[in-house]
């Protein structure tokens, strides 16, 4: 709106409608026309809809996921109103929010294909929710570089599966001094939490994960 309110290029970037009078692009313009009480520029795609919309606008600029998710919100696809909520909630990017909710951490261009497309689908909540919540208590453990990666939320998840108890494995984290640090691949990750996992163990009650 601030931005609409400073320069107002509205009749330089209409909304599409389709035959339907259903609004395929340009929801946020609209609501910001209405609530500025400005004239309302719109053009007429009979055959609109919101693949050919994403289409168009992938070819005046490249969409980032931010933007998929929006126009999908924007719809009313409950699943991506779920996963924009689930992000704002553990502060996490769309990309990486939707590694977690997606519960898939082998296929990324899969996915990132099927959200694109309108296809995503929230797998198991509960376990995304309390993946998201023990990531965030490892980030005063790592740099940005480590919670982030895709190899590192690998890690933790099949840590979280293998049903490590969380407080334990913090409380190991915090005491032995053992820094989450880059690594360049998903077992030496592995390789990382075990270390964790295995301090003050004795050698016969070593833990393995992977």
């Amino acid at each position: 709106i601030q931005s609409i309110q400073e320069e107002n290029l509205l009749q330089y970037n209409p909304i599409t409608i389709n035959s339907d009078m259903e609004i395929v692009d340009g929801q946020h313009r609209l609501e910001a026309a209405k609530i500025l009480k400005l004239d309302i520029y719109y053009l007429v795609n009979p055959t609109a809809t919101i693949e050919t919309a994403t289409l168009e606008n992938a070819y005046l600029r490249e969409w980032k996921m931010n933007d998929y998710l929006h126009k999908y919100v924007e719809l009313g696809y409950q699943e991506y109103i779920d996963l924009r909520d689930f992000a704002k909630e553990y502060g996490l990017a769309v990309s990486r929010a939707l590694l977690i909710a997606s519960d898939n951490y082998i296929q990324p261009m899969k996915q990132r294909k099927n959200f694109k497309m309108g296809k995503f689908v929230f797998e198991d909540r509960d376990k995304a929710h309390v993946m998201a919540f023990f990531v965030n208590e490892l980030r005063k453990y790592s740099e940005d570089s480590v919670y982030t990666d895709r190899d590192f939320l690998r890690a933790i998840d099949i840590m979280i599966k293998a049903e490590v108890d969380q407080k334990v494995f913090l409380h190991k984290l915090e005491i032995s001094n053992i820094p989450l640090t880059k690594r360049v691949s998903f077992k030496d990750y592995v390789r990382e939490l075990e270390d964790v996992l295995n301090f003050k163990q004795r050698e016969g009650n070593l833990l393995r994960l992977y």
